[in-house]
């Protein structure tokens, strides 16, 4: 089972599969949920969304927010919903070698990771984003 779900196609077909079952489970509903895979975003109602190239759920969660803020009053409240674990959190305990302060080589390093997560956040409100940096040149 593992090595099943390790091949990215599997995985992205059973995204798609639970993306439109969520959406037909939620058709009556008085909720707005809107669902994302696979670059198309689709919803229970009848919200149009252009298709993006997002590659992480943290960056197309934030996207999505600003959509919906400028779709909504101000006082509106959002809810968002992933079992991303990575998804706008920070982690709360250090590995002890992280304490540790950096050698030059580590900070250089650190700082081309950075610039690299500084470009792919700077465009979280882009449907469609720029080409991201090669890691393997990049730290």
């Amino acid at each position: 089972m593992n090595r099943f779900l390790s091949h990215d196609k599997t995985k992205a077909d059973l995204t798609n599969y639970l993306a439109a079952k969520i959406l037909e489970y939620n058709s009556t509903s008085h909720k707005l949920v809107i669902t994302s895979s696979s670059g198309h975003t689709r919803n229970n109602e009848n919200l149009l969304f252009q298709d993006n190239n997002h590659e992480e759920a943290d960056t197309l969660l934030i996207y999505q927010a600003v959509l919906a803020s400028q779709r909504n009053p101000p006082d509106a409240q959002m809810v968002f919903f992933s079992p991303d674990t990575d998804v706008l959190c920070f982690c709360k305990h250090m590995a002890e070698s992280d304490k540790l302060p950096p050698t030059l080589g580590a900070l250089t390093q650190h700082v081309l990771r950075v610039h690299i997560q500084a470009r792919v956040w700077g465009q979280a409100s882009i449907a469609l984003q720029d080409p991201q940096l090669d890691p393997m040149q990049n730290g």
